[in-house]
C-alpha cells in the first residue's frame, strides 16, 4: 500500500468490502468489536444499570487491542491457517477472563478495579504498537512508520465517524419531527454505538499495515500532520514548558516549595512533549523549520529538570496528606519519565521503541504485586489515621479505639473523615476493623453502598455530621438594595466563600477555610497542613443572627454582618452575605461571604 496524503475514499459499497475484509483477517477482533456494540447498546437501552452488561462491555472494549496485537503478532510470524487463527482467539479468552474478573457489585469497583481496568486497556494498546517488532531487531523507522499509520487512520477513521453521525443524527431528527414519529431519544445512542464500535473497528482494521517493512517510497508525512507537528505541537509544548520554566525561577527568587497540583502539570506536558517528540521523530529528514530541529534534539535535556521539578512537588504532597493512588501513578510515572530521559540523554541508539516498552513494564508492579498503586495508598492512609488516633490519646493498651476517647481537634477531625470516605471507596475498611469492639460486617455491612459505610464507621468514632430538617436562611439587607460597602483598609488577602458543613474537606489545598464539625466556627489553613489552623468563633452572634432573623423574617441587619477576631499576629474580619442557621442547635449549615486577613 502507497503512501498517500490524502484522506481514504469512503463508500458503502467499500465499507461493505472492508467489512467483510476486516472479518477475515482479524475475526476476533471483529468478534470482540460487535460484543462491544452489542452491550453498549443493550446498556443504553436499559432501565436501569446492569452489572454484567458493564462487565460485558469492558471485557470486550480490552479484548479489542490484545487480539489486533496477537493478529499483528502471527502476521509478522509468517502463521497462516488454522494456527493464525488460533492465536487471535487468545484475545477472546483474555476478554472471558476480564469477564469473570471485573465484579461491579464489590465495594471497591470504581476505587479500585475501574483504575486497574484502565491501566490494563492502556498496556492493550502499548501491545497493538510494539507486538510485531516485539523479539526482533527491526528497524526503528519502520517501528515508526507502522504506529504513525495506526495514528493517523484512527484519527480519519474517527473524523469520518463523527461527521456520519452527525449526519444521520440531524436526518433522524428531521424526519422525527416532520412526521410526528414521537422516536424515542435513545436511538441517537444506538447510532452512536454502531459508529464506534463497528465502524471505527472496521475502518481501521481495513487500513491496517498488511506488512512491517516499509519501502522509501511508502514512507512520509501527511501535509496536515507535518504542518500539526511544526505549527501547532511544538509551538504549544514550547510554550507551556517555558511556562513552567519561569515558576521554577519564581520557586528559586522566593525560596518557597511548588504548590503540589505543578506536579500533575508537569506530568501532562512531559507526556506530550513525549508524544511530540515521538511524531517528530523523521520529520527532521524533510525541510522543516529550526525549531522542529531544535526540539528533537534538546528536548531531553529540557524535560530534565522539569522531571526534578515534578518530585519536588509531588513529595510535598505525600509528605503532607499521604499516599493515594492518584499520587502513587504520578510518582511513579515520574520514574518512569527519569529513566525514559536518562536512556535518551545517554544512548547511542536512540531506540523509540523504549519508550511504550518500558512504560508498559512500569505500569505492571503499579496494577498488581505487593507494591501496588492501591495496597501501598490504603496502608498509607491508614498510617495517617493510627497516628492521629494515638497522637490524641484515643487508643486503648489493646489496641482498640476507647468509646470515650477526647473530641478531636477541627483539623484532626476532617482528616479522618477523609480518610474514612477514601478507605470506604477502596473497599478497605477492614483494615482499620481491629480497632473496634464491634466487628466491622456488624458496623458496617457490605450490603451498604461506600458512603452508607463511611458514615456508619464515623458514627462510631462520634464525627458524624447531624443536621436538623429545618434552617433558617438569612441574608444581609444590602443584598436587597445596594451593596454594604466593607471597610477593608490594611487588609492583603481576601477570601471569596461559599461553605457547607456537610461536605468533607478538600485535602488538596494548600490554604483553606471552611465550617468546623460544630457548625460554630470558622477554621482557618493558611499555610501547610501541619501549621496550626485558626479557630474563629462565632459566639454570642449565632444567637443574635437566630433571634433577629425570625424577628425580621430572614433578613440580617447590616450591623450583625460584619465579624472581627484577632489571633496572634493575623486580624480577621468576615462579612457575611448569607448563613443557614439550624434553629435550636444554632449551628451553620451553609455560609456565603467574605473573608479578609492581614
Amino acid at each position: 500500500m502507497r503512501f498517500s496524503p490524502q484522506l481514504p475514499s469512503f463508500s458503502i459499497s467499500l465499507w461493505l468490502r472492508a467489512f467483510a475484509e476486516a472479518c477475515v483477517r482479524f475475526p476476533a477482533a471483529m468478534l470482540c468489536a460487535a460484543g462491544f456494540t452489542g452491550a453498549l447498546i443493550q446498556l443504553i437501552a436499559a432501565e436501569s444499570e446492569n452489572t454484567d452488561i458493564i462487565r460485558l462491555l469492558m471485557a470486550f472494549l480490552l479484548g479489542i487491542p490484545i487480539s489486533i496485537g496477537l493478529a499483528a503478532l502471527a502476521e509478522r510470524a509468517g502463521w497462516e491457517g488454522w494456527k493464525h487463527y488460533a492465536f487471535q482467539s487468545l484475545g477472546i479468552l483474555s476478554a472471558l477472563t476480564a469477564y469473570f474478573l471485573l465484579h461491579p457489585e464489590q465495594l471497591n469497583w470504581e476505587g479500585v478495579q475501574i483504575p486497574r481496568y484502565f491501566v490494563v486497556l492502556v498496556i492493550a494498546h502499548l501491545w497493538v504498537a510494539v507486538s510485531p517488532f516485539s523479539g526482533r531487531r527491526s528497524a526503528v523507522a519502520h517501528f515508526w512508520e507502522y504506529n504513525k499509520r495506526l495514528l493517523t487512520h484512527f484519527a480519519v477513521g474517527a473524523v469520518y465517524a463523527a461527521i456520519i453521525f452527525t449526519g444521520l443524527a440531524l436526518a433522524i431528527a428531521a424526519v422525527n419531527a416532520l412526521f410526528d414519529l414521537h422516536w424515542n431519544s435513545r436511538v441517537y445512542g444506538y447510532l452512536f454505538a454502531l459508529m464506534a464500535g463497528m465502524f471505527q473497528t472496521t475502518f481501521f482494521l481495513y487500513h491496517f499495515p498488511g506488512r512491517m517493512t516499509f519501502d522509501d517510497d511508502e514512507v512520509g508525512y501527511p501535509v496536515i500532520l507535518k504542518n500539526l507537528c511544526q505549527y501547532v505541537f511544538v509551538p504549544i509544548v514550547g510554550l507551556y514548558f517555558l511556562i513552567l520554566y519561569a515558576y521554577s525561577a519564581k520557586i528559586l527568587l522566593e525560596w518557597v516549595l511548588p504548590r503540589g497540583w505543578v506536579s500533575s502539570l508537569v506530568l501532562g506536558f512531559s507526556l506530550a512533549g513525549i508524544f511530540t517528540y515521538l511524531i517528530n521523530y523523521r520529520l527532521p529528514e524533510y525541510p522543516v523549520s529550526r525549531w522542529v530541529l531544535l526540539y528533537q534534539r534538546f528536548f531531553w535535556w529540557v524535560l530534565a529538570p522539569m522531571i526534578v521539578l515534578l518530585f519536588v512537588a509531588i513529595s510535598r504532597r505525600i509528605s503532607d496528606y499521604g499516599v493515594t493512588p492518584e499520587r502513587y501513578f504520578v510518582a511513579h510515572t515520574g520514574v518512569w519519565l527519569l529513566v525514559v530521559c536518562v536512556y535518551f540523554l545517554w544512548s547511542k541508539t536512540d531506540d523509540i521503541r523504549f519508550i511504550p516498552v518500558s512504560l508498559a513494564l512500569f505500569l505492571v508492579p503499579a496494577m498488581v504485586g505487593p507494591f501496588n498503586a492501591f495496597d501501598v495508598s490504603q496502608r498509607s492512609q491508614v498510617s495517617i489515621l493510627k497516628e492521629i488516633f494515638a497522637k490524641n490519646q484515643a487508643f486503648e493498651s489493646s489496641g482498640l479505639l476507647k468509646k470515650d476517647f477526647p473530641a478531636l481537634p477541627d483539623e484532626d477531625s476532617e482528616r479522618v473523615r477523609s480518610i474514612v470516605y477514601f478507605l470506604s471507596e477502596q473497599g478497605a475498611l477492614d483494615r482499620i476493623g481491629g480497632w473496634f469492639s464491634v466487628p466491622m460486617a456488624t458496623l458496617a455491612p457490605d450490603s451498604l453502598v461506600p458512603y452508607e459505610r463511611a458514615q456508619r464507621v464515623l458514627e462510631q468514632l462520634r464525627l458524624e455530621r447531624r443536621h436538623s430538617n429545618e434552617a433558617l436562611y438569612l441574608s444581609t439587607e444590602a443584598s436587597e438594595r445596594a451593596s454594604q460597602p466593607v471597610d477593608i483598609a490594611g487588609f492583603r488577602t481576601f477570601y471569596g466563600l461559599n461553605l457547607m458543613a456537610w461536605s468533607p474537606l478538600s485535602s488538596n489545598a494548600s490554604s483553606a477555610v471552611f465550617l468546623s464539625p460544630s457548625g460554630k466556627a470558622l477554621v482557618v489553613r493558611l499555610s501547610s497542613p501541619r501549621a496550626v489552623a485558626d479557630t474563629l468563633e462565632f459566639g454570642p452572634r449565632l444567637r443574635q443572627w437566630e433571634t433577629e432573623g425570625l424577628k425580621r423574617e430572614g433578613l440580617m441587619p447590616d450591623s450583625l454582618s460584619t465579624l472581627n477576631w484577632n489571633v496572634g499576629q493575623r486580624a480577621y474580619r468576615l462579612f457575611v452575605q448569607e448563613v443557614w442557621l439550624e434553629e435550636k442547635t444554632q449551628q451553620v449549615r451553609q455560609l456565603k461571604g467574605a473573608l479578609f486577613v492581614k
